[in-house]
Parts: C-alpha cells; structure tokens; sequence
C-alpha cells in the first residue's frame, strides 16, 4: 500500500459532499485556500500531514481511511448497524 494523493484527494471529496459542504465552505472551515482545496480533490497536489490530521478531525474519519483508504472493522459494522436502524425508524415513521 502507497499513498495515492488523487485517491486521497477523492476520499476528501466525497466527504465534503456527504456534509454538503462547497469547497469554499470546508476550506475555511479546514483554514486553506479554495484553490489549494481544489487541488488536493483532484489530485495535483498531496495533501500534508497537518491537514490530513485536520480532514481527520473534522470528518471524523481515521487517518488510515484518508491517506490508504483503510475502514476500521469496528466502525464499518457499527456503521452498517447504524444505518439498519435508521432504516427501521423510517419504517416506522411511515406507518404512523
């Protein structure tokens, strides 16, 4: 396994948009340029270390999933149960 910065890159993006989140919106929120945001997403340029663990932090998501695209088993099955829930709560709420 290697560090791929497109791959990388796209990771952030599909984060950014599962939060509904703009370019210029996450990058204030991460404190770096929409151009150097754009970049990254793209794969033009590798994202550093300090703003890896910054992506980390606010998408709530582990650095091996950033940077390798690694899942934390644990997190993956709680997220399946997670979703398994929320889709009983809609069942539910429909027959109310």
């Amino acid at each position: 396994m290697y560090y791929d910065p497109k791959m990388c890159g796209k990771r952030i993006q599909v984060l950014r948009k599962k939060k509904g989140l703009t370019q210029l919106q996450l990058s204030f929120k991460i404190n770096v340029s929409e151009s150097h945001l754009r970049a990254i997403e793209i794969g033009i340029r590798g994202a550093s270390i300090d703003l890896l663990i910054e992506c980390s932090e606010f998408f709530q998501v582990s650095l091996d999933y950033l940077v390798l695209g690694k899942t934390d088993p644990d997190k993956a099955e709680m997220m399946m149960q997670l979703d398994i829930l929320s889709n009983h709560i809609d069942q539910l709420r429909k027959l109310i």
